[in-house]
């Protein structure tokens, strides 16, 4: 249920993210990796947490793309709505 849930939401993090980093947003764009972080780690998305892990401790473009391919990687792996 919670995997689900996760999948749900999942497009609209990246889309939030992706108008956090068009509008320079740097304090939206953590609050979000923030929720996003938490979510992945309810859930045992283990490669999405480590990703933004990653971003949070090192805030780098290359790393938010990377968060960005674990997310998609999430929205083909786990089971959508209900």
């Amino acid at each position: 249920a919670l995997r689900r849930l996760l999948a749900d939401e999942l497009p609209a993090y990246r889309s939030r993210m992706l108008a956090h980093v068009a509008e320079d947003d740097q304090p939206g764009l953590r609050a979000q990796l923030h929720r996003l972080v938490s979510a992945a780690g309810f859930t045992g998305a283990a490669a999405l947490r480590q990703a933004v892990t990653a971003y949070q401790a090192a805030p780098a473009a290359e790393r938010l793309e990377q968060v960005l391919i674990e997310i998609d990687r999430c929205l083909l792996a786990l089971p959508k709505g209900a």
